[in-house]
C-alpha cells in the first residue's frame, strides 16, 4: 500500500468514526474521495471500488441532501452520473475529524 491509499484509509476511518451518521460505509469513501479528489463524480468512484452505481447515488444524495456535506451538480441524462463537491461544511468536518 502506497502513502496515498494510506492517506485515504487513515482520513475514512477518521471520519467515519467521527462524521455524522451515514447510510452506508461508503459515505465516508465518497467524502474523502472528493477530499482528495480521487473520484469527483457517481459514475467514476462506482467503477472505481468496484460497486453499484445505484449504491453511490443513494450515499451521494444523503450526503447532498440530509448532510449538507456534499453538492451535487450536472447530472448527465444518459449514465445518470452526478457530479460533486464538498460544502463548507463538508471541509470543516475534513480538516478536524473530532
Amino acid at each position: 500500500m502506497d502513502a496515498s491509499q494510506d492517506e485515504f484509509l487513515a482520513l475514512t476511518l477518521e471520519i467515519s468514526r467521527s462524521g455524522p451518521e451515514f447510510l452506508t460505509e461508503l459515505g465516508p469513501m465518497i467524502v474523502v474521495s472528493a477530499l482528495l479528489q480521487v473520484a469527483g463524480d457517481t459514475r467514476s468512484f462506482a467503477r472505481k471500488f468496484e460497486v453499484p452505481h445505484a449504491l453511490v447515488l443513494r450515499e451521494a444524495v444523503h450526503l447532498d441532501e440530509t448532510l449538507g456535506i456534499l453538492v451535487l451538480d450536472d447530472q448527465s441524462d444518459k449514465s445518470g452520473r452526478m457530479f460533486w463537491a464538498l460544502t463548507d461544511s463538508g471541509q470543516r468536518m475534513c480538516e478536524a475529524p473530532a
